[in-house]
């Protein structure tokens, strides 16, 4: 048996390709139907079918013949992706195209669409890289989004009789000519003056547009669509119009020729990664009236030495600046009150860094490897510091931690080989594992009483550090907490601890405990002499 069918859904071929006519009384293929079969060439579908399931026909490589009966009214996704087609005539009963179903068809170079084509979905035609020119029907009525992304050959046209869409030299709008929807990526222009009657850029409008060095946008713009200059990797220079008030995520990631952006005077909010990879950028100032910059609007921009943020900026996103490798010093205005994780991760050379009072928590990661910063001056407003805050800033001298903070998390400065010296203070009740972990060049130490915990690895491989003393108040002592501290001599300990880890202080082979005749510090210091833990 070739098929498998199932109350008239083929659920499955089981032949060995070639030319296949698929019989009557098939009413619809079902998902994977035919996926992957490479030796298929040639399909006849029948009369009475009415459907083409997800991924029905999915990467058949070779298969370059497709007939289609009149009783088709649905492809639906990614039915033919991948697929050997060369020629597609669809037939006049079909109402939808779903999302990337011929997408990477990239032997297809005709395509003729149904007047009676109501929905194109997402993704549609990408990649059909040889794809030459498509007429969109006058029943259309619903456009995805990038239904015709990397096509680089393609010119569209739109019929006369469309009520909702028109083309102009090859750009598609909508009928009225206020919405640009989709700029072809393969034209020969390298500049592009937007018609004064745009008011919309739509999502993904000139996305992977590689060629396109400069755009003019008129005054009359007031919205920049999700991803709509995504990939014009030369562009270089980009002004957008006070006219624009919202700028949508990923507006322009990916422009890696981007050197200069003058941005909006009434934008209120740069979105999620806006500018991501724009590696070229040198210098931004947000405008005043930005209250939010969103989660890795900069990320990536290598070259970004400059940024002045405003006064009026409430919130920093999480991963905003990271990896802005080049950037020197940030002041963070005095209404922030939140600054996401990884805001400003990998900054290499950012040296200093001015946080607003007001600011309760430095997040998870937020500074990591900023080599190159040399203090931290926390404002007293601070409570908390998040896991790996300042972890690798190799360069950190001192660290002021104010009255008020209660919390260090894991490995929130490990790695500062810099840092000589640290003063918690005594608001300080928990500090996380690894928390000073390799910060070799601390010599001493004093516990604040709050601090009842040290935690696996806090102070492990401080291979300068001499002296510890803690105070009152502390009570268990974790595994590996000081090991690898080689030079640790003497540390002191009150009657209230009550556990230390066997290896707590491994590796410390010139260490001295000072501790209560009869207290479990003394008993462990004991222990340690006769049995050598130090190996």
């Amino acid at each position: 048996m070739e098929f498998r069918i199932v109350n008239g859904v083929l659920t499955r071929y089981l032949g060995h390709g070639g030319v296949v006519n698929v019989p009557e009384g098939v009413e619809r293929i079902g998902p994977r139907a035919f996926m992957g079969c490479g030796s298929l060439f040639a399909v006849t579908l029948p009369r009475g079918l009415t459907a083409i399931g997800p991924m029905a026909f999915y990467d058949c490589v070779n298969l370059q013949q497709l007939e289609l009966p009149d009783t088709l009214g649905e492809i639906e996704e990614s039915a033919f992706t991948g697929c050997g087609l060369r020629e597609l005539r669809l037939p006049e009963g079909l109402l939808t195209i779903g999302p990337s179903a011929f997408s990477d068809c990239r032997k297809l170079r005709v395509v003729s669409l149904p007047d009676g084509l109501q929905v194109l979905g997402d993704g549609a035609f990408s990649g059909c890289t040889l794809l030459q020119a498509l007429t969109l029907p006058p029943a259309l009525v619903q456009l995805g989004r990038s239904p015709f992304e990397g096509c680089v050959n393609l010119q569209i046209r739109v019929g006369p009789r469309s009520r909702r869409f028109s083309a102009v030299d090859g750009v598609l709008y909508n009928r009225t000519l206020t919405e640009l929807i989709f700029y072809p990526c393969g034209r020969r222009e390298t500049a592009f003056t937007i018609p004064p009657t745009v008011v919309k850029i739509g999502p993904e409008a000139f996305i992977g547009c590689e060629g396109l060095t400069g755009v003019e946008i008129p005054d009359t713009v007031e919205e920049i669509g999700e991803a709509a200059f995504s990939g014009c990797t030369g562009l270089n220079t980009v002004r957008l119009p006070d006219s624009v008030r919202t700028l949508g995520s990923w507006a322009f990631a990916g422009c890696t020729g981007l050197s200069t952006v003058w941005l909006p005077a009434h934008l209120s909010r740069i979105p999620a990664s806006a500018f991501k990879d724009c590696r070229s950028l040198n210098a931004v100032t947000v405008p005043e009236e930005v209250t939010e910059i969103g989660d890795r609007a900069f990320a990536g921009c290598l070259k970004l030495c400059s940024v002045n943020l405003p006064g009026s900026l409430c919130s920093i996103g999480s991963a905003t600046f990271q990896g802005c490798r080049e950037l020197i010093f940030a002041a963070i205005p005095a209404g922030v009150t939140q600054i996401g994780s990884r805001a400003f991760e990998g900054c290499t050379d950012l040296s200093a860094v001015q946080l607003p009072d007001g600011l309760t928590e430095i997040p998870e990661r937020a500074f990591w490897g900023c080599a190159h910063l040399r203090a931290f001056t926390a404002p007293k407003s601070l409570s908390k510091i998040g896991r790996g805050a300042f972890a690798g800033c190799t360069g950190m001298r001192w660290a002021i931690l104010p009255e008020g903070l209660t919390a260090l998390e894991a490995e929130t400065f490990a790695g500062c080989t810099g840092l000589t010296s640290v003063r918690l203070p005594d608001s300080v009740t928990s500090i996380g594992s690894r928390a000073f972990q390799r910060c070799t060049g601390i010599r001493s130490l004093i516990l604040p009483p709050s601090v009842v915990r040290i935690e696996e690895g806090t102070f492990a491989e401080c291979t300068a550090l001499e002296t510890v003393t803690a105070e009152k108040g502390l009570k268990v002592i974790a595994d590996a907490a000081f090991s690898g501290c080689i030079k640790l001599t003497k540390v002191q300990l009150p009657r209230s601890v009550t556990t230390i880890a066997l290896d707590a202080f491994r590796r410390c082979p010139l260490l001295q405990i000072e501790a209560p005749v009869g207290s479990a510090a003394a008993i462990y210091s004991r222990k340690r002499r006769e049995h050598s833990f130090d190996t």
